[in-house]
């Protein structure tokens, strides 16, 4: 939270509001807003169309490297998951890509679970199960990277127990994405900060009742999380662990001239 305007940083465009949070939200509810202006109207439609447009044709070129993307695991969970499903995130580097629109959209019927990076590694990955728990009738997918995982899969019995149709995709970059990030930045690109998570799913998942699936070619990914959620649909955990790189860092972390092309 940023409490002084120096703590407001300068490189992102747009107004800056300095106040306190609920006096301002107060006022801002307690205020009667005019008719929206037409020419706003039309304003707010044209950003958004841009917005979609710029990120298809980032995503097109994302496409065309040789591994899995993650822009492209979020697209097929899109069309294949209800849209009422509720998104559990993690804490992860990859994972980050499903907190940015329109590259990942939670529909008006749909929810997210977010860490808000105030948690620890594994969060999101065990927090699925008390949200479908709580939300039985919701589907409800925990998108996590491969060092989240490592740190859950013990507990994938415990969601077996639990009888819940729950669906774990995993971002299985081979490293821990943030640390990765800071030491390519620091000048460490030749190191790699490896997860140590086993080469065969088969020995990551202890327990049979959990259905799962390795993922590593493009035209596998989209029957792959079909078959697993139809397992979900019968009160199943599956797991699909897709094979993305660890130079796949969401918009976040782009130079700055790409964030200012994404805005």
């Amino acid at each position: 939270m940023n409490v002084a305007a120096t703590d407001v940083s300068p490189v992102w465009p747009g107004a800056t509001v300095l106040a306190d949070a609920a006096a301002a939200l107060r006022s801002w509810n307690d205020r009667r807003w005019p008719t929206p202006c037409p020419r706003w109207s039309s304003l707010v439609a044209q950003c958004r169309a841009e917005a979609i447009t710029t990120a298809r044709a980032r995503t097109k070129q994302l496409r065309a490297a040789e591994r899995i993307r993650v822009v492209e695991v979020l697209d097929a969970l899109d069309r294949t998951v209800p849209r009422d499903r509720v998104l559990v995130q993690e804490n992860g580097l990859a994972d980050m890509w499903s907190y940015f629109w329109p590259y990942w959209t939670c529909h008006a019927a749909g929810g997210s679970v977010v860490p808000s990076e105030q948690t620890t590694l594994g969060f999101g990955a065990a927090a699925a199960v008390g949200v479908k728990l709580g939300q039985p009738a919701r589907p409800v997918v925990a998108l996590v990277g491969d060092g989240a995982f490592r740190l859950f899969q013990a507990d994938l019995a415990t969601a077996a127990d639990a009888g819940v149709g729950l669906l774990y995709v995993v971002l299985d970059n081979g490293g821990y994405g943030w640390l990765q990030h800071q030491l390519d930045r620091a000048g460490g690109a030749a190191a790699r900060v490896a997860t140590g998570v086993p080469d065969s799913i088969d020995s990551a998942v202890p327990c049979r009742r959990v259905w799962w699936e390795q993922v590593a070619a493009r035209n596998d990914l989209a029957p792959a999380l079909a078959r697993a959620w139809s397992r979900c649909v019968d009160g199943q955990v599956a797991v699909v662990r897709i094979a993305v790189g660890l130079d796949d860092p969401p918009p976040c972390l782009w130079p700055p001239a790409e964030q200012q092309e994404e805005s």
